[in-house]
């Protein structure tokens, strides 16, 4: 650490105290509150299944059910959404009654 010499070594570590000072109570640095915890009563729930998860075999074989359930949601309903958009754009595209 470099020497200190009168008043302005005084200075400029006054200057470095109250920074440090500053920098320990920026709103980042405060203490994060506790995270909510699930107790007994309070399982959590998967979207689809509406079952309360209570141990690690209904939450591996209900989460399966719940991405199969939801992949097929999404696989039905994209063939739906392709096929409106196809025929939206043929009849957009088509050739007019004046050609």
């Amino acid at each position: 650490m470099p020497e200190l010499v009168g008043d302005a070594g005084l200075a400029q570590y006054a200057e470095a105290v109250r920074l440090r000072e500053e920098a320990e109570h920026v709103p980042w640095k405060l203490p994060r509150a506790p995270r909510p915890r699930f107790g007994h009563s309070e399982a959590p729930w998967l979207p689809v299944v509406s079952v309360p998860i209570s141990g690690w075999g209904a939450a591996l074989s209900l989460g399966l059910v719940n991405l199969v359930f939801l992949a097929a949601l999404v696989a039905i309903s994209l063939l739906l959404l392709a096929r409106a958009y196809a025929r939206c754009c043929l009849a957009v595209l088509a050739p007019s009654p004046a050609e």
